[in-house]
């Protein structure tokens, strides 16, 4: 990959002896080796392929959505312990993965697997990833929530498990844990709760209340 997260991706070689390959990463539908500097091989095991060609056709170009993987936020997060990133930052990137996934929810598309393991970081912004196991049309989904303990335990994936999903990303985002206890008294605590609640109706509320977060915590950075 490069400076500025373009990736070259390639169709699976059947020669390739994936012994002498570096795991990057692995998700539910495919695994991405390390080829060489600036290249990645993604194995894609069953139809997750055909699933992320359809999906990313329909979406289209967004400021919040990319195809690969690059730098994600959950290693930016750890590298730094979180302290070291501004909140309005770290506001400002959770925006911009709201954005994003409004967008695939008015396209249809359900992620089915919203975290910080699939949102990255490309010139201080931050997009979203990993389409391949996500549903589409309301078609069964290839994937699943890294943390995923919806009240109703067989509810089926829908944009309500999408939301659920971005609260526990919004708790990493700003405190670097995947724990999650009470968090009323806390920055964006209301949120979450929110969330995890089901009191949002759809990711446009979500969307809105990040904006207006997002808006305070710059008033606040301009005061100082």
């Amino acid at each position: 990959m490069t400076a500025f997260g373009i990736i070259n991706e390639h169709v699976q070689d059947q020669a390739t002896d994936y012994r002498n390959l570096k795991s990057l990463a692995a998700g539910g539908s495919g695994v991405i080796y390390a080829i060489e500097e600036g290249k990645m091989l993604k194995e894609f095991p069953g139809e997750g392929i055909d699933v992320k060609r359809q999906a990313l056709q329909r979406l289209g170009p967004h400021n919040s959505l990319i195809p690969e993987r690059v730098r994600t936020v959950r290693s930016v997060i750890q590298e730094s312990k979180g302290n070291e990133i501004p909140l309005h930052t770290k506001v400002r990137w959770l925006h911009d993965a709201g954005e994003g996934t409004r967008h695939m929810h008015d396209h249809g598309i359900i992620h089915a697997d919203i975290g910080c393991r699939d949102w990255i970081v490309v010139r201080e912004r931050v997009k979203i990833i990993d389409f391949d196991g996500c549903s589409v049309d309301g078609e069964d989904a290839g994937a699943w929530y890294e943390w995923f303990s919806y009240r109703e335990s067989c509810h089926p994936i829908s944009w309500k498990t999408d939301v659920f999903a971005f609260g526990c990303g919004i708790y990493e985002v700003l405190y670097a844990e995947d724990q999650f206890p009470e968090v009323e008294d806390i920055p964006l605590g209301t949120m979450m709760r929110g969330c995890w609640d089901g009191a949002f109706v759809s990711m446009d509320e979500l969307v809105e209340e990040l904006q207006a977060s997002s808006l305070a915590t710059r008033k606040v950075k301009s005061c100082h």
